[in-house]
């Protein structure tokens, strides 16, 4: 039997690597259940430094089954002619072959978090070496800049794997991949243990945790959500971008902050334990994420697992991929994206009828452990 690996840009709790934190929720999720059935895994993460700082390769132990190996960073500039980002990338893809050529063997399975810069990886590395592929996608990321072009590249990418790890069945219909081995995991199906409590503030704690990109809209649209609620509500924002889209965000929200009749915060960005904290300190957990995107055919907000498993109350855009999941019956849906519509579906939260997601959450926990055991 070969060694587990798992390739994605992963790092520990509060580390200094460019991650994504839906991602790491996911990418641990994958790394506890393999655990749970008594087998190592080793992860590899390419993942660089947030600021322009150089370090060495490290290997870290995660727990006892888990050990991972962190590639050393790469300066961003340089005095050569070259543009100094396509140096920085060519570095990162060369050395990531390299790490991965030797530690991959024949007959070895190997878990990858897709992700556009390990797509040349994992060409070359296929015509060299025979190890089952598991593909783990979380979207396809050309749908987000409707870069039709890019696409069919990265479908036919996606379609090179053995088997998958999908984050919803409309994304395994897309891609017309039925012959072949996949299971469906939409996001955190681990009902997390109960850490916090909302305050006695007298306060509706409302909570959007997730991307501050504007094209997805959905920090904006909770901003604007906001407008619309009673002085009882607090609107937290845990938002991740890079720094344009944080500086742009919050310029949005101190345009808007004169129409607010609640109390609207940018609360930062979270990881770990104190993200789990945070999240169960509030009430509602808002996806509300731009509906007429592309790629809301191909992906799925994670963040509704995420808040369900912290016991929140989520309220949703209804689109066809949360609609279809198995979560849909103890959302909370609007159908039309525009702020007042928004508001109202929070108002109409009753924050005191108990929840019942984290025991729908734990009996789909049960299900993708049976069936990754069977994908390995």
């Amino acid at each position: 039997m070969g060694k587990i690996i798992y390739v994605c840009h992963y790092d520990v709790e509060n580390g200094s690597r460019k991650t994504s934190p839906a991602g790491l929720t996911l990418m641990n999720y994958v790394i506890n259940t393999v655990n749970s059935l008594g087998r190592d895994i080793t992860v590899f993460s390419p993942a660089q430094q947030h600021k322009n700082i150089l370090k060495d390769r490290e290997t870290v132990r995660i727990n006892e089954k888990t050990t991972a190996i962190f590639m050393k960073s790469f300066k961003r500039y340089t005095k050569l002619k070259l543009p100094p980002r396509f140096i920085y990338v060519k570095q990162i893809e060369n050395q990531t072959y390299k790490e991965l050529y030797n530690l991959i063997d024949d007959g070895d399975t190997v878990i990858a978090y897709h992700s556009i810069p390990l797509m040349n990886v994992f060409l070359k590395l296929r015509k060299k070496k025979k190890f089952n592929f598991i593909l783990q996608v979380a979207e396809i990321y050309a749908d987000v800049s409707e870069d039709k072009k890019n696409r069919q590249k990265e479908i036919d990418f996606i379609k090179t794997a053995d088997k998958y790890i999908l984050i919803s069945d409309l994304l395994k219909k897309e891609l017309n991949i039925q012959n072949k081995e996949c299971i469906v995991c939409s996001g955190l199906y681990e009902a997390e243990k109960e850490i916090n409590t909302p305050p006695n503030d007298g306060k509706i704690h409302v909570v959007y945790a997730g991307t501050l990109e504007s094209t997805k809209g959905g920090a904006y649209f909770a901003v604007e959500s906001a407008k619309y609620l009673t002085e009882k509500y607090h609107v937290h924002i845990l938002g991740f971008g890079n720094e344009q889209q944080k500086s742009q965000f919050l310029n949005f929200l101190e345009t808007n902050e004169k129409e607010f009749n609640c109390t609207v915060t940018y609360d930062g960005c979270l990881q770990g334990e104190a993200y789990k904290n945070f999240l169960q300190g509030c009430h509602i957990g808002l996806s509300t994420q731009n509906p007429d995107g592309a790629y809301n055919a191909t992906s799925f907000p994670s963040k509704i697992l995420v808040y369900l498993a912290n016991g929140l109350n989520v309220v949703s855009i209804n689109i066809p991929v949360i609609e279809a999941s198995p979560v849909s019956s103890v959302m909370n849906f609007y159908k039309e994206s525009n702020p007042s519509e928004i508001a109202k579906a929070i108002l109409s939260v009753d924050i005191n009828k108990k929840s019942e997601s984290r025991e729908l959450i734990n009996n789909l926990n049960q299900k993708f452990v049976s069936e990754i055991n069977s994908l390995l």
